[in-house]
């Protein structure tokens, strides 16, 4: 036969399990804590990336910019514009090919400009 137990006894098992209950959710908050801790981290370094990829797309665009004032210093009849704004619109999945864009007509620039032309450069 059970014998009863009295208040202090069932109020310690209740307090028991509450313990129980409370270190099982420390453990479940440590292991998310450390799982968003990475998560961040991760996220933390695409954003460094990026802003790293953005300062060099920048410098190359200006570069090649100036280049091509530079080129075509001589050519008067050209008007010539500040280097425009980046297109905020763009695709940041199609840098690598706007790079290369940029690369390309540059150099198709250049080598129209050392052709033989009508114009003739002073």
């Amino acid at each position: 036969m059970n014998e009863p137990i009295s208040a202090t006894e069932r109020y310690k098992e209740i307090a028991g399990w509450v313990d129980e209950a409370v270190e099982r959710m420390r453990e479940q908050d440590n292991e998310k804590v450390a799982e968003l801790t990475e998560r961040l981290t991760a996220a933390q370094r695409l954003v460094d990336e990026a802003a790293a990829r953005e300062r060099a797309t920048k410098a190359g665009v200006r570069t090649h910019w100036e280049a091509v004032v530079k080129e075509l210093y001589h050519e008067r009849w050209l008007m010539m514009t500040p280097l425009p704004r980046a297109d905020l619109s763009a695709s940041h999945q199609k840098l690598n090919h706007y790079d290369a864009e940029v690369g390309r007509t540059y150099d198709d620039l250049t080598d129209a400009l050392r052709k033989k032309s009508i114009i003739t450069r002073r």
